[in-house]
């Protein structure tokens, strides 16, 4: 039995393609390019004035204690992000 699954503001995908995930899920260390910031999210014109667009290159450099917040490198550029801001920016994972 297949199942399948909807990435929100982005293409369908399957439980097999889990390389499209958010920038909330990725480790310290890891870099990934933005697909895309979930649609209806408030923030959404600001992130993308700042270059969270379309194949931007991300990595997150740490993470505080609980997870909260997170300091990422967008174009060049240290950002310090809530968790609930970063789980709306839809990556993908570098291969």
């Amino acid at each position: 039995m297949k199942m399948t699954f909807k990435i929100i503001g982005t293409r369908d995908a399957s439980l097999n393609d889990l390389s499209t995930v958010t920038l909330a899920h990725l480790k310290t260390g890891e870099a990934a390019q933005i697909d895309g910031i979930e649609p209806g999210f408030p923030h959404s014109e600001r992130f993308l004035e700042l270059g969270f667009t379309a194949g931007a290159s991300v990595e997150i450099l740490r993470k505080a204690f609980l997870g909260d917040p997170i300091e990422i490198r967008v174009r060049g550029t240290r950002y310090a992000l809530r968790k609930s801001d970063a789980v709306k920016i839809k990556i993908k994972k570098s291969r």
